[in-house]
């Protein structure tokens, strides 16, 4: 944020910067399909990816597995609780051909998983060099991976998986670094681990038809399930990550926050709309997983929210002059806020403040009595209606009685903000002094409501910063031989 101040004015300006990891690259370049697992209910998997080609998976065997909306390591997170329940997403080639690919995921393995079967996470296959892109599995507590159709396995050395704790896994394929120990790296909590097994040769992972599974590698083989819970899954397609790019996968996602503040800085005393959208990535994410916070840093003037916890809130200011707000998202990991800078302006809601602002004729009578541009209005009723009381006010500026449907009406103007002041609009058969009945009134800036219970029709539109009101009397002109309405302005 850059701030100029010249002793009487502040203005503010602030630019959104986006940190990205030593690398060079950030969490979604080149991210294909990314599985948040965050849904709460029903068969449908949504891919998070930005890349503009959806990967949608659907849980096959859905009463085996369940989603975990609290549980997970990042918020939700999908529980495989039954042998031969898994993820599947169709065959697309934007999720193989290509000679670099990453794969990332948190897994937590339940007890059941840590035997000799072998136990899938992810691949893209039909079966063993059938169709097969890539594989990763489980056994007997190592993690085992294949690239391509070579039947070339790397796993590593040393048991790294432990049942019942959340474990951060990361494979790299580097087709540039074939035939060498480079060409495929595992990370396990962010830490690469040594590989056992032949070394890839192959430069290019092939073009498959084959389906993408997640707690899979076999269909319809319930000895290669996995059981337990599995959270952001990743796949990056044209990239190997970096350590640091791996680093940066094990840090909880803070979201990025925009804000739609007001077009025009808002009048003290009303209340006017914020609201909020958080994304990661330029992906939607789902407030019920952070805490959000409407705030006044600088604690005046005075704020009050009436949804002080969610996106979108209204805002009331007592007061007037610079105002910062800001909204506040927490995962509980990390925290992240954007602000709005505001002026709020106080309106001008009685006469005396009103009548200050012009500079009147010498001799004119500026009272709530007087008329000095001698068009029969006196200052008062200019002030009400919002007209100019030095200048003459044409008729179609005038309240205005009108006949719809056979009932008599009346139109006219009047400022919300002029909470002084009580508007009537009355009815008389014969405009004799004590014949006037009120049919509706609004007083310190409420709706115009009808008075006694009457069925009057009443419209209020906005017109710029005003409200056109009509009322429309509830008796029909054909049953009374005359009648009369008028505007009845009262200030204490």
């Amino acid at each position: 944020m850059l701030t100029s101040d010249d002793g009487e004015l502040v203005s503010r300006q602030a630019v959104e910067v986006q940190v990205v990891s030593t690398s060079g690259t950030n969490k979604t370049d080149r991210l294909v399909a990314h599985y948040r697992f965050d849904e709460t209910a029903g068969a449908a998997v949504t891919d998070s990816a930005p890349d503009g080609v959806t990967h949608a998976g659907t849980l096959s065997n859905e009463t085996g597995l369940s989603w975990s909306s609290t549980a997970g390591r990042i918020h939700g997170a999908l529980n495989f609780t039954t042998p031969n329940s898994y993820v599947e997403s169709p065959d697309q080639d934007t999720l193989d051909n290509t000679n670099r690919l990453s794969i990332a995921l948190w897994l937590n393995p339940a007890a059941g998983t840590m035997d000799a079967n072998i136990r899938g996470l992810l691949s893209k296959r039909i079966g063993t060099n059938n169709q097969e892109a890539y594989t990763v599995y489980l056994q007997n507590g190592r993690v085992y991976v294949r690239f391509n159709s070579s039947n070339i396995t790397r796993n590593t050395t040393n048991v790294v998986i432990t049942a019942g704790k959340w474990t951060h896994f990361a494979a790299v394929y580097d087709g540039a670094q074939a035939g060498t120990a480079n060409c495929v790296t595992v990370y396990i909590n962010g830490v690469v681990v040594p590989l056992s097994g032949s070394l890839e040769t192959d430069t290019s992972i092939p073009n498959t038809a084959s389906p993408l599974w997640i707690g899979q590698i076999n269909s319809g083989s319930a000895s290669y399930s996995f059981l337990g819970l599995i959270d952001d899954v990743r796949i990056y397609r044209g990239r190997s990550l970096a350590a640091t790019d791996v680093a940066d996968l094990m840090t909880a996602d803070a979201p990025r926050i925009t804000l739609a503040a007001p077009a025009e800085n808002p009048l003290s005393s009303q209340p006017f709309a914020l609201s909020g959208t958080l994304t990661d990535g330029g992906s939607p994410l789902l407030p019920g997983y952070f805490s959000l916070q409407w705030s006044n840093p600088a604690g005046t003037p005075a704020v009050t929210f009436s949804a002080p916890t969610a996106l979108s809130t209204n805002a009331t200011v007592t007061g007037s002059g610079f105002l910062t707000l800001r909204l506040t998202a927490d995962d509980g990991t990390v925290a992240t806020f954007v602000e709005t800078s505001l002026t709020i302006t106080t309106s001008v809601v009685n006469y005396s403040a009103w009548a200050a602002q012009f500079s009147w004729p010498v001799g004119a009578e500026s009272g709530a009595a007087g008329d000095p541009d001698g068009d029969g209005i006196a200052n008062l009723i200019e002030y009400a209606l919002d007209f100019d009381p030095l200048t003459a006010n044409p008729a179609t500026h005038r309240p205005a009685v009108s006949i719809i449907d056979g009932h008599l009406a009346l139109a006219f103007t009047r400022d919300p903000l002029l909470n002084t002041l009580t508007y009537e609009v009355q009815a008389s058969p014969d405009l004799s002094a004590n014949s006037w009945t009120t049919l509706a009134r609004s007083t310190a800036g409420s709706t115009t409501a009808s008075v006694n219970g009457g069925t009057l029709s009443i419209q209020e539109n906005t017109q710029d910063e005003l409200l056109r009101v009509t009322v429309v009397d509830a008796t029909p002109l054909n049953d009374i031989p005359r009648r009369f309405l008028r505007l009845h302005i009262v200030q204490p």
